[in-house]
């Protein structure tokens, strides 16, 4: 099995060398590095040249973003299977054995992953919540992933393998989006092909880059967008319904909190009510309506006070 590694780029120089290093120092190595950068202005393509080895394609472009830079490193790479790393994040030396394990078990799958570990800027780190999986050794299919997703992805983009046919049918990663683009993906995923996991920990997702995240304020998630317009065109399997309402209320409830917490009250109504009727997330739905009847100066208070109380201890 010849795997293509695919690894966006952009103002990342401090880090990238790390990223394609976890790759040399592969047990089972890559076949091809295709480095896309995205018009990098802090000497990140340099540092790629730096490193000797035939493997690896540095292809710059003008920035496009990130879901773009993944797309173009997929029409460019030249086999079946192709796996994604973040410049910022790295993999363990076993993590495309494993994923090589996957596949040979579970050949007819939509994507190949294994769990991750998160290393805080402090190094100090934390392991997402695999609820409802089994643990390592186990590997398998995901069971009810919008079940286990309601409470966190037990994959991200760094940890996933994706055959070339199935990424291309499905379009690849949305385009033109700020927050959520990899959640948009996996819903897409999900609906449409079974899911092959390993719960080892195989990659290591660090939080110190600066531009790790995106701080644009959108008032809808986008992924419940995609929700709510599958629901409307009956794209979703009749199994997967009850579950796949249950995480549209969950990401809804969650951007409803961070409007709260950022003064935008009357939005986080707007959006609180359209998960009113869901019966599990009640008790949250009401909580964070509370709130958002509560004067954001009072808030804004607590917040403080919650701050100074965590910083003298």
């Amino acid at each position: 099995m010849k795997i293509s590694v695919v690894i966006p780029l952009f103002n990342k120089k401090q880090y990238i060398c790390r990223a394609i290093e976890s790759v040399l120092a592969q047990h089972i190595p890559a076949d091809e590095i295709v480095v896309i950068d995205d018009g990098s202005t802090d000497g990140s393509a340099e540092e790629v040249l730096k490193i000797n080895d035939s493997r690896i394609r540095l292809i710059q472009q003008q920035n496009s973003g990130e879901g773009a830079t993944r797309n173009r490193g997929v029409a460019e790479s030249k086999n079946d299977l192709v796996a994604f790393l973040d410049a910022d994040d790295e993999w363990k030396p076993d993590f495309l054995l494993h994923i090589q394990r996957i596949y040979n078990n579970f050949p007819n799958c939509g994507a190949y992953a294994t769990a991750y570990e998160i290393v805080e800027s402090d190094g100090s780190k934390s392991y997402p919540l695999l609820k409802g999986i089994p643990p390592a050794p186990w590997m398998g299919i995901i069971p009810n992933l919008f079940k286990i997703m309601q409470d966190g992805s037990p994959f991200f983009p760094s940890s996933v393998a994706i055959p070339k046919n199935v990424y291309q049918e499905l379009k690849g990663f949305p385009e033109g989006i700020t927050q959520g683009a990899d959640r948009m993906m996996w819903v897409r995923l999900g609906v449409k092909y079974p899911i092959a996991f390993s719960p080892s920990y195989q990659v290591v997702y660090h939080c110190e880059a600066i531009n790790r995240v995106s701080s644009a304020f959108e008032p809808k998630p986008a992924t419940a967008n995609l929700i709510d317009r599958m629901l409307k065109d009956q794209e979703i399997p009749s199994v997967l319904l009850e579950d796949i309402k249950d995480y549209s209320a969950v990401l809804k409830i969650q951007k409803a909190r961070l409007m709260v917490l950022e003064g935008h009250a009357k939005l986080a109504r707007d959006l609180l009510k359209s998960v009113k009727q869901n019966r599990k997330y009640n008790y949250k739905f009401l909580w964070w309506y509370f709130w958002s009847l509560v004067p954001y100066p009072f808030i804004t208070f607590i917040q403080n006070l919650r701050a100074e109380r965590k910083g003298s201890d």
